[in-house]
């Protein structure tokens, strides 16, 4: 669909505002403006300075790629992480991250677009999260491609259908890259697992994971996908799951902006001279508190996770790739870490110049045309085929087969 425009923002905020009211008294909405009226003020302003003011060779890099949403929604970001060991579907700022909110969201720019560039896809909701299939698929039709995607589930592990739109264009575009009948499932955590309950989060993936495994063709390629925490997790599922042979491994793995926890673990100093992303070093220490457990520290020692055998036992069978900012918060430590991987096997390292956390979700939220705001899809479309198709039964059957649109031609130098 195409890039959000400023009716698309205005709706999300009415949107917003009718979940709150809806679900929360008046008293506690307007408490919570209250609380939060210096920031809103200090926003107002640096909108203003930032978008209007600040001529552009004076910005920061991030700032001048970047758009104004992007400016204001790393800011919004920023003071939201902040705050996340309050959060909590009692307090009214949950109206943000609601599943209702982002769901209407969809249905309605979905509608209004006439289902421009979503109309293959057809989602629905399960026990174990959101669906996104092919539509008209004749019955019985095997899939070729199941991409598990883990959110981020410091916030949005039990809501991820803030996701739905990303991946939605995703998932049409792997059917131009050759794919005959993909799936895409975003996974819904339990409310009642917070954060700190991180071990549990690795128990519940592998749980779906299985199940998964379970009901697909035995041909059908299996590709893990995460961003941040989200993609933390997937690492320390592979971990966990390195010792267990009837778990079966992916087929690949792809991890945005993941948190290299092991490679922060003894690093006592997170302080940074510049920060142009959303993520800060309370965010990190928060992260490395509820995301290394002890009990994965005394199964395998921060040593074996240092070293190269443990990881060699754990990657996926065709590879991991890791994708990350260059000015992210931990962008070093990040390097470090696709560098170690990359002594264990098969592994790309894409780092995006002038980016911060999360760069391909950022893009999509606030590039203000449609070719920028997709680009991360039709990449990552078109390296999941590269890794996966061949091995898919329908593109070697000479009557489906389906060859790759090379979207990749679209590989200039503002990528």
């Amino acid at each position: 669909m195409r890039e959000f425009r400023l009716h698309d923002i205005v709706l999300y905020f009415i949107l917003v505002a009718i979940y709150m009211v809806s679900n929360y008294p008046v008293q506690a909405v307007i408490a919570y403006f209250a609380r939060n009226i210096i920031f809103f003020l200090h926003l107002a302003l640096d909108i203003a300075i930032k978008g209007y003011i600040e001529p552009l060779n004076a910005k920061d890099n991030v700032s001048q790629k970047g758009t104004l949403y992007q400016h204001i929604l790393t800011r919004v970001f920023r003071s939201f992480i902040e705050r996340i060991h309050s959060f909590s579907k009692a307090d009214p700022s949950y109206s943000f991250v609601a599943d209702e909110v982002w769901k209407r969201w969809f249905d309605i720019r979905s509608f209004v677009q006439c289902h421009n560039g979503v109309d293959l896809s057809r989602y629905e909701n399960a026990p174990e999260g959101i669906w996104i299939r092919k539509n008209f698929r004749p019955e019985g039709d095997p899939v070729d491609l199941i991409l598990i995607y883990v959110p981020n589930i410091a916030v949005f592990g039990s809501q991820p259908y803030i996701y739905l739109e990303y991946l939605a264009t995703l998932h049409g575009l792997l059917m131009l890259q050759g794919f005959d009948n993909p799936a895409i499932i975003i996974t819904k955590f339990p409310e009642n697992l917070s954060i700190q309950d991180y071990q549990q989060h690795i128990e519940y993936l592998t749980e779906v994971w299985t199940n998964i495994k379970r009901n697909a063709p035995p041909d059908t390629q299996i590709v893990l996908y995460g961003d941040s925490i989200g993609a933390t997790l997937i690492l320390s599922f592979l971990l966990a799951s390195a010792s267990r042979q009837d778990l079966g491994k992916p087929a690949a793995a792809i991890l945005v902006s993941p948190i290299p926890i092991w490679q922060l673990y003894h690093n006592t100093n997170l302080s940074r001279a510049a920060n142009l992303d959303f993520v800060t070093g309370p965010a990190i220490e928060n992260a490395l508190r509820w995301c290394l457990p002890e009990k994965e520290i005394k199964d395998f020692g921060l040593s074996s996770i240092s070293g190269v055998e443990l990881w060699k036992q754990s990657l996926p069978q065709k590879g991991v790739v890791i994708t990350w900012g260059s000015d992210e918060y931990v962008s070093n430590e990040i390097e470090n870490l696709g560098q170690l991987l990359s002594k264990c096997g098969r592994v790309k390292l894409w780092k995006r110049r002038d980016a911060t956390h999360c760069w391909p979700i950022m893009s999509f939220l606030t590039e203000d045309s449609q070719s920028e705001k997709e680009d991360s899809c039709f990449i990552i479309a078109g390296i999941i085929s590269r890794i996966a198709l061949w091995d898919t039964p329908k593109y070697l059957d000479p009557v489906s087969l389906r060859e790759p649109m090379n979207v990749l031609t679209i590989d200039d130098h503002h990528v």
